[in-house]
This record gives C-alpha cells, structure tokens and sequence, in this order.
C-alpha cells in the first residue's frame, strides 16, 4: 500500500486523524514548550495529539488540507519527507498506533497503585534499564514542573506505546531496544492490559498493509536470530511478494 493510499483509507474511516507536513507538528510541539506543557497529549517528531483549539492556533485548514468540521480531539500525523528510508505508509500507521495507545492510557489514567504492580511483574530492575533507554533514546518529553507521580504515570504511558508499537510492527526489536528485559512475551501481557489492542491496531493499520508488515517482519526477526535457513526465508520472501502483488495470497501461501 502507498502512501497516498493509506492517507485516504484514514480519511474515509477517521476525522479524528490529521496528516500534515512535519513542520506543523514541529510548530505544535513549540508551541507547547512556550506554554510550558499546556494539555499536549503524545509529544513525539512523529506524532501529537491535541485540541482542536490549539491545532488550528498552529495550522489553519487549508495547511492541514482539510475540508470538514474538526472533532474536539485530534491525532496529527508527520507525514515522511519524500526519500525518507522505509515504507511511509507503514512508517504513519506505526506512528498511529503508538498515539492511539498513548491516547486510550490518557483516557483511562490507570492507578498508580496498578502501575507499580505492572512494574513490579516486570521487574524493578528491568524497568530502570527500561527508564534510562526511554531517556536515552528522547522518548520521554522534559518533566519541567510535572509532580513524581505524573512522571510516573508518563513513563508508563510511554513505556506502553513503545513496547506495543514494536510487538505488532517489529517483534525482534523489543529484545534489541530492551535488551534487559528476559521474557518479552511476558511484558506483552503486562503492558497490555486494559487496552484493548486488537482494535487500537485495526483502527490503525489496513489489513492489507499490517499483511506486509507481519511478513517482513518475520523475515527481519528470522535474519536478526542468526539462523541459517535459506528455505524458510525463501518462503517469506515469496509470501512478501505475493501479499503485494495480492492481499489473498499471504492467507493461501499459510495454508
């Protein structure tokens, strides 16, 4: 699936989702900062949520392309500069994902007393490794003035997105970006629960290009394992190629 295709599959199915140019949501994002953290959801280069009101104090409709009422909360997308390395289209529905996920925590503000046991099931020494690489890698926004506990909740909402994002679109990186960590399949649990997952992906991701992602995926995990095994990549590639060519097919070569 291209990019212009997905931008219009989100089109016809969310009002809620805004792609615009990456300056608009670098715009955003200063803007924030001049108002020292006011009610920005998901702060990331790639994505933002936000109030219809401090949107359209930052872009107007015509800059954003838009031509409908605006609902009064929003997830705007950066759109990939033309050249950018990868897929673009999967590169937004990742992105997506990850603020639905950011989004649906906001809503639901879990306790601090339920974040602390997650954490605890993790392990508290896994989660300060987790911490430092959130850090390291500008994951988490500055905490300014932001209470403990808030920064407790942010790290986990963050913590959430992340872990989530790289379990549905890039398994084998959960192990490389947290190397710590021992059971993955054990956080995938963890940090899901309440969420309802599937359908955050769903609303994410159309079936034909999370058919593409599942099966490169699958090969980079393959790859990433050190495994020498021709066939099996022989076959991955050939469910790549003809999931492309057919979004059938991947169903029929898996039979």
């Amino acid at each position: 699936m291209d990019l212009g295709a997905f931008e219009r599959w989100l089109r016809e199915r969310d009002a809620s989702v805004v792609v615009g140019e990456q300056r608009i949501v670098r715009r955003l994002l200063r803007r924030d900062r001049e108002l020292q953290g006011a009610a920005l959801g998901v702060r990331h280069g790639r994505c933002v949520a936000v109030d219809r009101a401090q949107l359209l104090a930052s872009a107007s409709p015509q800059e954003l392309g838009v031509d409908h009422e605006l609902p009064e909360r929003l997830i705007v997308l950066a759109r990939p500069p033309r050249g950018a390395e990868g897929d673009p289209a999967n590169a937004l529905a990742r992105a997506l994902f990850h603020a639905r996920v950011h989004e649906a925590l906001d809503r639901s503000r879990p306790s601090l007393e339920s974040i602390r046991r997650r954490v605890h099931q993790i392990g508290e020494t896994e989660f300060d490794e987790i911490r430092r690489v959130l850090r390291q890698d500008d994951h988490l926004s500055p905490s300014r003035d932001v209470a403990d506990e808030e920064q407790e909740r942010a790290l986990w909402v963050e913590l959430a997105a992340l872990w989530l994002e790289l379990a549905r679109f890039e398994p084998a990186l959960r192990a490389t970006t947290f190397p710590c960590v021992r059971d993955p399949d054990a956080v995938d649990a963890i940090v899901a629960e309440g969420l309802d997952v599937d359908a955050l992906y769903a609303a994410s991701c159309p079936p034909e290009l999370g058919a593409i992602a599942a099966s490169e995926a699958s090969a980079r995990s393959l790859r990433a394992s050190g495994a020498h095994t021709p066939a099996a990549e022989r076959v991955l590639a050939e469910a790549s190629r003809a999931q492309r060519r057919d979004p059938a097919a991947s169903a029929r070569l898996r039979v």
